[in-house]
């Protein structure tokens, strides 16, 4: 969930679907985040139920925003690419373009959440200078085509590239509330990764894997 732009988005991932509450509804909740949703009125407790926003099984999360934290920084593209980092790359992106397309998001979200579990690996901040250096390679090896999904595409693609030192980084999926959008990318500490502070800033995230 998200408060962006005066709205309540919701990320429906099992659904593939994003959703929002009008402006209305939207102030009428959002004093009652701060206390987990506490003493919301029943009414608009059903609602949410109805539209599969909510759940009240055990497995579910505290009825409060996605807390990310700031990005600050960015990575910039480097001047030269070796083969092997180009080819890299290349072969990540297939990958990534493959897996979306043969598995649902949900799927895909939930494998690298499991593969992040139980891997200590470097802290973000020992883990920076190699993956700035790997990001800013996967960056200059080829432009960011257009297209449907493009930004999960390469998000992605890049989370792959950074291979076991990734574990670190974040895949954080961000929204606008009007017009809606929905965004997203990878970041380490507040180092956008694939990105620019200025693009992402425009933001609200909603989830981070």
């Amino acid at each position: 969930m998200a408060q962006a732009d005066g709205m309540l988005v919701f990320l429906d991932l099992a659904a593939d679907r994003y959703c929002a509450l009008n402006s209305s509804s939207s102030a009428r909740l959002s004093p009652h985040l701060a206390r987990d949703g506490e003493d919301v009125d029943p009414d608009m407790i059903e609602r949410l139920r109805r539209a599969r926003l909510i759940t009240d099984d055990e497995c579910s999360r505290t009825f409060a925003p996605t807390i990310a934290v700031p990005p600050v920084r960015e990575v910039h593209r480097t001047q030269s690419v070796s083969i092997v980092e180009s080819a890299n790359a290349a072969f990540c992106r297939l990958l990534a373009e493959r897996s979306l397309r043969r598995r649902h998001i949900a799927e895909v979200v939930r494998a690298r959440r499991n593969w992040r579990t139980g891997r200590s690996g470097p802290s973000a901040k020992d883990a920076e200078q190699a993956l700035s250096q790997k990001a800013a390679h996967f960056l200059s090896s080829r432009a960011l085509r257009g297209g449907r999904d493009a930004c999960l595409k390469e998000a992605l693609a890049l989370l792959y590239h950074l291979g076991e030192r990734g574990a670190a980084a974040d895949w954080v999926f961000a929204v606008k509330g009007a017009p809606f959008a929905a965004h997203c990318w990878v970041q380490l500490g507040d180092l956008v990764l694939n990105d620019s502070v200025e693009n992402v800033a425009a933001y609200t995230p909603i989830m981070v894997a």
